[in-house]
């Protein structure tokens, strides 16, 4: 085998581990994904299907309660404890636990070449994808906003919506009250 035949197999080689490593690190960033995500929704929903199905009436007591409080505690440590191990992984297959921006070459310069400090690691990047969704999700859409407040003016206006008015009085019609002086 001659030399230049020997620098391209090692090239080869080299990029073959590469996106081996690539393959497993987005795999590993899928599964942190995931159990950030299951924080949210699997566990706590998941709990309350438990309780709902060891309850026996419509008014349970507060063993059911209990299941749910105690499950949902356990199982989101299990589920933080998870997403460290999953954090420990990515890092020995990357070697790094920072999300590093990438810049094409022509966009580089001498000065690029050093680390990048101010980066987002992988597991902030990871629980603020899993937050901001349900974050988003509690707030009113801007139609609904519309609708309580168009409520609110409607109902402080008329008086006969007030509690305690009768609904049988009618207040005076601004035509005949101001005619008649």
């Amino acid at each position: 085998m001659s030399f230049y035949e020997r620098g391209t197999w090692n090239a080869m080689e080299l990029t073959v581990r590469n996106l081996g490593r690539g393959a497993a690190a987005t795999a590993v960033f899928f599964a942190m994904l995931f159990a950030a995500f299951s924080l949210w929704t699997l566990i706590p929903l998941g709990w309350v299907y438990i309780a709902s199905k060891l309850s026996h009436s419509q008014f349970p007591s507060i063993g059911p309660y209990m299941v749910v409080i105690v499950g949902i505690i356990a199982t989101v440590l299990v589920d933080g404890w998870l997403i460290g191990r999953l954090n420990d992984l990515y890092i020995r297959v990357t070697g790094s636990n920072r999300l590093v921006q990438t810049r094409p070459g022509w966009l580089r310069s001498l000065r690029d070449t050093g680390p990048v400090h101010n980066s987002v690691t992988v597991v902030e990047a990871v629980m603020m994808s899993s937050v901001m969704p349900s974050v988003n999700s509690t707030r009113a859409s801007p139609a609904a906003r519309r609708q309580v407040c168009s409520h609110r003016s409607r109902s402080a206006i008329t008086p006969r919506r007030l509690p305690g008015f009768p609904t049988s009085v009618r207040p005076p019609s601004r035509a005949t009250s101001i005619g008649r002086g």
